[in-house]
């Protein structure tokens, strides 16, 4: 999956997606915003995949990072857990352990478990494309 996409001075325009596993999204740069792309890869993507953010911070100091979180699921691909893995940068951490924040961990034991690692890539200062559609990638 990957987000392209601008920040201006204190906001992100957010993305909704229906649940596609590779996805490109593209949106025209604001004036006097700041390009970026959010890649997401893995086998298994949780459902609020779609609120993945740029840190604040780290766009406005022109930071690209990356992280691997590891996500435990049960029956019915349910999340039993997940968790930091790596991060290249703490901020971009801080942003990875937000995003596990808002996930719906169930607490139902099963001995049905799967683990699997979801990869998120943040770029800043890469040139937008003129084109502002989605595009299915690899599927």
């Amino acid at each position: 999956m990957i987000y392209k996409n601008t920040i201006k001075v204190a906001c992100v325009t957010a993305l909704t997606l229906c649940g596609m596993q590779t996805v490109l999204a593209q949106t025209e740069p604001a004036d006097h915003g700041i390009p970026y792309e959010i890649t997401v890869s893995g086998s298994f993507y949780p459902p609020e995949v779609e609120t993945i953010a740029y840190p604040f911070t780290a766009a406005s100091n022109k930071k690209s990072g990356a992280c691997t979180l590891t996500i435990i699921t049960g029956a019915n691909d349910q999340i039993m857990d997940m968790a930091v893995k790596a991060c290249s940068h703490s901020l971009f951490e801080e942003a990875a352990q937000d995003f596990i924040s808002r996930q719906e961990i169930t607490s139902i034991a099963t001995q049905e478990k799967a683990s699997h690692l979801l990869h998120i890539k943040w770029t800043i200062g890469k040139a937008l494309d003129q084109d502002a559609s989605i595009q299915l990638v690899g599927r």
